[in-house]
């Protein structure tokens, strides 16, 4: 949330990409650092124990959300 912010506030889209595991916190950093306006994508949780091919599926699963949310308009 930390670097989406900043990207989004220096004029630049971004979008929080986060593992489902962590949706509470995700949302609750984007209240405490007034950022909920910064797109967030949930990829299914987990990630670390991914292997390649997995995570190739979970970021082509993810891909349309975030291209979505960088090229509409922006904070």
């Amino acid at each position: 949330m930390h670097d989406a912010r900043w990207f989004e506030e220096a004029g630049l889209p971004a979008c929080a990409l986060i593992s489902s595991g962590f949706i509470p916190q995700a949302r609750y950093q984007a209240q405490i650092l007034d950022a909920i306006n910064v797109p967030q994508v949930f990829v299914p949780h987990p990630i670390s124990d991914q292997t390649k091919a997995q995570m190739y599926e979970k970021a082509n699963a993810s891909f349309d959300q975030v291209y979505d949310a960088i090229t509409t308009t922006w904070i």
